[in-house]
Protein backbone atom coordinates (compact mmCIF):
# COMPACT_ATOMS: atom_id res chain seq x y z
CA UNK A 1 0.00 0.00 0.00
CA UNK A 2 2.77 2.18 0.83
CA UNK A 3 4.25 1.59 -3.00
CA UNK A 4 1.49 2.25 -4.29
CA UNK A 5 0.26 5.86 -2.40
CA UNK A 6 3.98 6.80 -3.12
CA UNK A 7 4.06 6.13 -6.64
CA UNK A 8 0.13 8.18 -7.31
CA UNK A 9 1.46 11.02 -5.23
CA UNK A 10 4.33 10.94 -7.71
CA UNK A 11 2.35 11.37 -10.75
CA UNK A 12 0.15 14.11 -9.42
CA UNK A 13 3.32 15.74 -9.40
CA UNK A 14 3.99 14.94 -12.21
CA UNK A 15 0.55 16.39 -13.85
CA UNK A 16 0.57 19.67 -16.41
CA UNK A 17 0.07 22.64 -14.40
CA UNK A 18 -3.19 23.46 -16.29
CA UNK A 19 -4.68 19.82 -14.94
CA UNK A 20 -4.06 20.53 -11.40
CA UNK A 21 -5.68 23.76 -11.75
CA UNK A 22 -8.63 22.53 -14.00
CA UNK A 23 -11.77 22.59 -12.34
CA UNK A 24 -15.48 21.72 -13.15
CA UNK A 25 -17.54 24.07 -15.20
CA UNK A 26 -20.41 25.81 -13.43
CA UNK A 27 -23.86 24.74 -14.65
CA UNK A 28 -26.40 27.86 -16.30
CA UNK A 29 -23.05 30.38 -17.08
CA UNK A 30 -25.86 32.74 -17.66
CA UNK A 31 -25.91 33.54 -13.91
CA UNK A 32 -23.26 36.31 -14.20
CA UNK A 33 -22.80 37.60 -10.59
CA UNK A 34 -20.24 38.66 -8.76
CA UNK A 35 -20.76 35.66 -5.95
CA UNK A 36 -23.08 32.88 -8.29
CA UNK A 37 -23.09 30.53 -5.82
CA UNK A 38 -25.29 32.49 -3.42
CA UNK A 39 -27.78 32.99 -5.96
CA UNK A 40 -27.65 28.68 -6.62
CA UNK A 41 -28.10 28.32 -3.29
CA UNK A 42 -30.96 30.43 -2.65
CA UNK A 43 -33.10 30.80 -6.10
CA UNK A 44 -32.37 27.82 -8.45
CA UNK A 45 -34.78 24.74 -7.32
CA UNK A 46 -32.71 21.78 -6.35
CA UNK A 47 -33.53 17.57 -7.40
CA UNK A 48 -35.23 16.19 -4.57
CA UNK A 49 -36.65 12.84 -3.94
CA UNK A 50 -39.08 13.80 -1.64
CA UNK A 51 -41.91 16.34 -2.75
CA UNK A 52 -41.23 19.66 -2.97
CA UNK A 53 -42.59 23.41 -4.27
CA UNK A 54 -45.78 22.29 -2.96
CA UNK A 55 -49.06 24.29 -4.58
CA UNK A 56 -52.67 24.36 -3.86
CA UNK A 57 -55.64 24.01 -5.96
CA UNK A 58 -57.86 26.56 -6.50
CA UNK A 59 -60.88 24.45 -4.59
CA UNK A 60 -58.04 23.04 -2.00
CA UNK A 61 -58.84 19.65 -2.64
CA UNK A 62 -55.65 18.93 -4.79
CA UNK A 63 -51.61 19.90 -4.19
CA UNK A 64 -49.14 19.83 -7.11
CA UNK A 65 -45.40 19.47 -6.83
CA UNK A 66 -42.22 18.63 -8.25
CA UNK A 67 -40.61 15.36 -7.16
CA UNK A 68 -37.58 13.22 -8.62
CA UNK A 69 -37.46 15.77 -11.55
CA UNK A 70 -41.22 15.80 -12.65
CA UNK A 71 -45.21 17.10 -11.82
CA UNK A 72 -47.10 15.33 -9.39
CA UNK A 73 -50.65 15.78 -8.63
CA UNK A 74 -52.15 14.38 -5.03
CA UNK A 75 -55.84 14.64 -3.94
CA UNK A 76 -56.17 15.56 0.05
CA UNK A 77 -58.62 12.59 0.49
CA UNK A 78 -56.03 10.48 -1.41
CA UNK A 79 -52.38 8.31 -0.70
CA UNK A 80 -51.73 8.19 -4.42
CA UNK A 81 -49.69 10.67 -6.35
CA UNK A 82 -50.48 10.82 -10.25
CA UNK A 83 -47.16 12.40 -12.34
CA UNK A 84 -48.12 15.14 -14.87
CA UNK A 85 -44.92 15.63 -16.73
CA UNK A 86 -42.31 12.92 -17.95
CA UNK A 87 -40.18 15.02 -20.39
CA UNK A 88 -36.46 15.10 -21.09
CA UNK A 89 -35.96 17.62 -18.47
CA UNK A 90 -36.46 18.33 -14.83
CA UNK A 91 -39.23 20.25 -13.77
CA UNK A 92 -39.85 22.04 -10.91
CA UNK A 93 -42.13 25.16 -8.50
CA UNK A 94 -45.61 24.62 -9.97
CA UNK A 95 -48.00 27.31 -9.49
CA UNK A 96 -51.81 26.21 -10.27
CA UNK A 97 -53.93 28.60 -11.86
CA UNK A 98 -57.16 30.54 -10.61
CA UNK A 99 -59.27 28.88 -12.57
CA UNK A 100 -58.02 25.51 -11.99
CA UNK A 101 -57.14 24.28 -15.56
CA UNK A 102 -52.87 24.72 -15.69
CA UNK A 103 -50.03 24.61 -13.98
CA UNK A 104 -47.12 27.40 -15.22
CA UNK A 105 -43.49 25.67 -14.05
CA UNK A 106 -39.42 25.69 -14.11
CA UNK A 107 -38.19 23.40 -16.71
CA UNK A 108 -34.46 22.56 -16.03
CA UNK A 109 -33.28 21.00 -19.85
CA UNK A 110 -29.82 22.22 -22.13
CA UNK A 111 -28.43 24.27 -20.07
CA UNK A 112 -31.01 26.87 -19.45
CA UNK A 113 -34.58 26.71 -16.84
CA UNK A 114 -37.58 27.69 -18.87
CA UNK A 115 -41.17 28.18 -18.03
CA UNK A 116 -43.77 26.07 -19.12
CA UNK A 117 -47.46 25.80 -18.73
CA UNK A 118 -49.41 22.26 -18.22
CA UNK A 119 -52.90 21.97 -19.74
CA UNK A 120 -54.29 19.79 -16.86
CA UNK A 121 -57.30 18.30 -18.99
CA UNK A 122 -54.93 17.13 -22.23
CA UNK A 123 -51.62 16.86 -20.46
CA UNK A 124 -50.21 19.05 -22.87
CA UNK A 125 -46.85 21.71 -22.11
CA UNK A 126 -46.52 24.71 -23.97
CA UNK A 127 -43.33 26.76 -23.47
CA UNK A 128 -43.66 29.82 -21.82
CA UNK A 129 -39.93 31.28 -22.61
CA UNK A 130 -37.60 30.32 -25.03
CA UNK A 131 -34.68 32.42 -24.38
CA UNK A 132 -31.82 30.33 -23.25
CA UNK A 133 -32.05 32.23 -19.94
CA UNK A 134 -32.49 31.03 -16.04
CA UNK A 135 -35.91 31.70 -15.60
CA UNK A 136 -37.20 30.78 -11.65
CA UNK A 137 -40.51 30.83 -9.44
CA UNK A 138 -43.04 31.59 -12.03
CA UNK A 139 -46.63 32.94 -9.89
CA UNK A 140 -49.98 33.79 -12.10
CA UNK A 141 -52.04 37.15 -11.23
CA UNK A 142 -54.80 36.76 -9.30
CA UNK A 143 -57.14 37.05 -12.45
CA UNK A 144 -54.76 34.36 -14.62
CA UNK A 145 -54.34 36.44 -17.45
CA UNK A 146 -51.55 39.45 -16.98
CA UNK A 147 -48.06 38.91 -16.02
CA UNK A 148 -46.21 40.02 -13.13
CA UNK A 149 -43.80 42.10 -13.87
CA UNK A 150 -41.15 42.73 -11.10
CA UNK A 151 -37.64 45.26 -11.01
CA UNK A 152 -35.13 43.91 -8.83
CA UNK A 153 -31.92 46.06 -8.61
CA UNK A 154 -28.14 44.45 -8.31
CA UNK A 155 -24.91 46.38 -7.53
CA UNK A 156 -21.63 45.43 -6.86
CA UNK A 157 -17.75 46.17 -7.69
CA UNK A 158 -14.57 44.29 -7.88
CA UNK A 159 -12.71 46.58 -5.73
CA UNK A 160 -13.60 49.02 -2.57
CA UNK A 161 -14.62 52.71 -3.86
CA UNK A 162 -15.08 55.75 -2.13
CA UNK A 163 -17.78 55.97 -0.48
CA UNK A 164 -18.35 52.55 -0.35
CA UNK A 165 -15.20 50.83 0.98
CA UNK A 166 -15.85 47.71 1.67
CA UNK A 167 -14.05 45.15 -0.51
CA UNK A 168 -15.79 43.54 -3.32
CA UNK A 169 -19.55 45.08 -2.17
CA UNK A 170 -22.47 43.55 -3.47
CA UNK A 171 -25.62 44.60 -2.88
CA UNK A 172 -29.51 44.18 -3.80
CA UNK A 173 -33.00 45.73 -3.64
CA UNK A 174 -35.77 44.07 -2.80
CA UNK A 175 -38.61 43.51 -5.61
CA UNK A 176 -40.64 46.06 -6.80
CA UNK A 177 -44.15 45.24 -8.57
CA UNK A 178 -44.33 48.09 -11.51
CA UNK A 179 -46.55 48.75 -14.53
CA UNK A 180 -45.37 48.08 -18.63
CA UNK A 181 -47.21 48.89 -21.53
CA UNK A 182 -49.32 51.21 -19.00
CA UNK A 183 -50.94 48.17 -18.03
CA UNK A 184 -51.78 48.58 -14.41
CA UNK A 185 -50.55 46.23 -11.30
CA UNK A 186 -52.12 43.09 -11.46
CA UNK A 187 -54.37 43.21 -8.70
CA UNK A 188 -54.97 45.31 -5.38
CA UNK A 189 -53.50 42.72 -3.09
CA UNK A 190 -50.22 43.45 -4.64
CA UNK A 191 -50.68 46.80 -3.95
CA UNK A 192 -51.46 46.78 -1.06
CA UNK A 193 -48.22 44.17 -0.12
CA UNK A 194 -45.91 46.66 -1.84
CA UNK A 195 -47.66 49.72 -0.31
CA UNK A 196 -46.79 48.16 3.12
CA UNK A 197 -43.04 47.18 2.01
CA UNK A 198 -43.06 51.18 1.47
CA UNK A 199 -44.48 52.77 4.43
CA UNK A 200 -41.67 50.13 6.27
CA UNK A 201 -38.77 51.35 4.82
CA UNK A 202 -40.03 54.55 4.60
CA UNK A 203 -39.83 54.39 8.44
CA UNK A 204 -36.39 52.91 8.26
CA UNK A 205 -35.01 55.28 6.38
CA UNK A 206 -36.14 58.17 8.20
CA UNK A 207 -35.50 56.93 11.45
CA UNK A 208 -31.96 57.28 10.44
CA UNK A 209 -29.70 59.64 11.76
CA UNK A 210 -26.40 59.60 8.95
CA UNK A 211 -27.70 61.67 6.02
CA UNK A 212 -25.21 63.75 4.73
CA UNK A 213 -27.66 66.68 4.67
CA UNK A 214 -31.33 67.38 5.11
CA UNK A 215 -32.16 68.13 1.58
CA UNK A 216 -30.87 64.43 0.73
CA UNK A 217 -33.03 62.92 3.32
CA UNK A 218 -36.23 64.94 2.06
CA UNK A 219 -35.15 64.05 -1.54
CA UNK A 220 -35.45 59.98 -0.30
CA UNK A 221 -38.64 60.69 1.56
CA UNK A 222 -40.15 62.51 -1.56
CA UNK A 223 -39.08 59.53 -3.67
CA UNK A 224 -40.75 56.82 -1.40
CA UNK A 225 -44.02 59.29 -0.94
CA UNK A 226 -44.06 58.83 -5.22
CA UNK A 227 -43.49 55.35 -5.22
CA UNK A 228 -46.32 54.56 -1.84
CA UNK A 229 -48.93 57.26 -4.27
CA UNK A 230 -48.69 55.09 -8.02
CA UNK A 231 -49.87 51.68 -5.26
CA UNK A 232 -52.19 53.79 -3.32
CA UNK A 233 -53.99 54.55 -6.69
CA UNK A 234 -54.35 50.61 -7.79
CA UNK A 235 -55.50 50.10 -4.29
CA UNK A 236 -58.70 52.36 -5.05
CA UNK A 237 -58.91 51.10 -8.69
CA UNK A 238 -59.02 47.73 -7.51
CA UNK A 239 -61.22 48.92 -4.91
CA UNK A 240 -63.95 51.00 -7.42
CA UNK A 241 -63.94 47.84 -9.38
CA UNK A 242 -64.98 45.02 -6.61
CA UNK A 243 -67.98 47.72 -5.72
CA UNK A 244 -69.20 47.70 -9.56
CA UNK A 245 -69.19 44.10 -9.87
Amino acid sequence: MRLQTTAFAVAFLLLPSHVLHAQREPVLKQIDLPHPYYYREMYLPQLTTGPSSLTWSPDSQSVAFSMQGALWRERVDSHEAEQLTAGPGYDYQPDWSPDGRRVVYASYDKDAIELRILDLETGRTQPLTRGGAVNVEPRWSPDGKRKSRWCLLRAWSEKAEYPILDEYPYATTSPIYISAGGEPTASADDAHYFLAWIDRLKQAALANHDWNTDAEKQKVEKLLSDAAKVFQIQIREGDAKCTAH
